[in-house]
């Protein structure tokens, strides 16, 4: 009567299923579910036929989800529904409305089911973030921004980092990236997930942005260790992260490990063998750290590959591959070169991918692309990573803006030119390098001459 039109297979009467949802009888749905046999080869089919949307764009998957009907949401996914899937007239997916109607377990549960199908996977960017000659926070360049990383084949990104500049923010201004970045996202209906870094040093700064995010529905949320009163042992480190994530019940955690900059040099490995017992919430860490051991020890605490792991330090990729290819648990990162050489990234993680490819010929291939991204990271700490970042995503049209928000230093012109001319000679893959520039400490004299 609504104008359902599903392709029927045998004995499975979705139709049914459809229609004692749009009257509120879960509790039928999934008597009727329960009753259907579904076959391995018929599972895509099942989730194309579940997938039919109504004239308001509604799905089985996301009237469950919306009412809270933990049963059939968890049998209509073993049925073949796709969480991922996007109504056409809401924009949204199930796990988007579940947040809304403040179903923690049923939100996380959809959350995994994500993942599974490709949710905190492959390669994410972490964004820089654009202040004006006075230091002042732009946002007008994060549409063009979006269609940038989409075009470079991206797959979500991280807000708030080390990349953005994070600390020197103050929460309203945290606030402010989040929406525009999600409006943005939004209205261009990319498909980008965002996860947004809410630690601070101050716990209760970091409880208002969790909750803020929650709010915003972002993807998740990541949580960086305090810098200035840093935790002494593995149980304070997990307290802190604790109350962080029960401000946002509903949004996947992700812990933040970057002991080189924050200081923190408490094992990953000993948080996230706690952690996987006392935070529901967790979905995987951002791990920007070179201890393979550690990430090692990680990847044996999840047996299950139930955590994504995404490692920071994209220019010895290749030492982590072995980890997953071992657990057979998909590859991916958050890299900073992603924002400008996403392509690259992405060929990366493919073939890191690629369970057919021998390993002689994988790991030959592999090493072939790390070497531009270890070229790239040298010129990064010859001059300053988020300097030669912003030169870049400049260089692209991206933003208006190369300046570093204090106490960063502000690099000079003959930095900016000697980063582009490296920046052209890599896209080239020529070998030759000119000498790097001296730096001048004076600061005055640099930013008016970028002024």
């Amino acid at each position: 009567r609504k104008g359902w039109k599903l392709s029927m297979s045998g004995p499975m009467d979705f139709v049914s299923v459809l229609k004692a949802c749009s009257e509120g009888k879960f509790g039928e749905a999934v008597n009727i579910l329960e009753t259907l046999d579904t076959p391995t080869e018929n599972t895509s089919k099942l989730a194309k036929q579940l997938d039919q949307t109504d004239a308001k764009g509604y799905t089985c998957l996301m009237l469950a989800s919306q009412s809270g009907h933990s049963p059939l949401v968890s049998s209509l996914l073993n049925k073949g529904a796709r969480a991922r899937f996007r109504s056409p007239t809401l924009n949204a997916t199930a796990r988007q409305l579940a947040v809304m109607a403040k179903h923690s377990g049923i939100a996380l549960a959809l959350a995994k089911a994500e993942m599974r199908e490709g949710l905190f996977r492959g390669m994410v960017a972490p964004v820089m973030t654009e202040f004006d000659a006075d230091q002042n926070l732009v946002t007008k360049n994060i549409p063009a921004y979006v269609s940038h990383l989409v075009s470079s084949g991206v797959d979500g990104v991280f807000l708030c980092g080390t990349s953005g500049e994070s600390m020197t923010l103050s929460v309203t201004e945290r606030k402010e990236l989040l929406e525009r970045w999600i409006e943005a996202r939004n209205l261009q209906k990319a498909p980008l997930y965002i996860i947004a870094q809410i630690g601070c040093d101050s716990v209760a700064s970091s409880v208002e942005l969790s909750r803020h995010a929650e709010k915003c529905k972002a993807d998740a949320v990541a949580c960086m260790m305090p810098t200035f009163f840093k935790p002494p042992s593995v149980k304070e480190a997990l307290q802190f992260t604790k109350k962080v994530a029960s401000a946002s019940p509903c949004t996947p955690f992700f812990y933040y490990h970057f002991p080189k900059i924050t200081g923190v040099n408490i094992p990953a490995s000993s948080w996230v063998k706690e952690a996987m017992v006392s935070i529901p919430q967790l979905m995987g860490l951002k791990f920007t750290s070179l201890d393979c051991i550690d990430y090692g020890n990680i990847c044996a605490h999840d047996p299950n590959n139930t955590l994504a792991l995404l490692p920071g330090f994209e220019a010895s990729y290749t030492a982590y591959v072995p980890f997953n290819d071992a657990t057979e648990r998909p590859f991916g990162g958050v890299a900073l070169m992603c924002n400008f050489l996403g392509r690259h990234l992405k060929t990366f993680v493919n073939v890191a991918n690629d369970t057919k490819m021998p390993s002689n010929q994988k790991y030959k291939k592999l090493e072939t692309l790390q070497r531009i991204t270890r070229r790239v990271a040298s010129l990064g700490a010859e001059t300053n990573p988020i300097a030669m970042l912003k030169v870049a995503m400049h260089g692209l049209g991206i933003c208006s803006s190369i300046v570093l928000r204090l106490p960063n230093r502000c690099i000079s012109v003959e930095e900016v030119k000697y980063i582009e001319n490296e920046l052209k000679s890599i896209r080239e893959h020529k070998d030759t390098i000119p000498n790097h520039p001296k730096q001048d400490n004076g600061r005055k004299e640099d930013c008016k001459q970028l002024k």
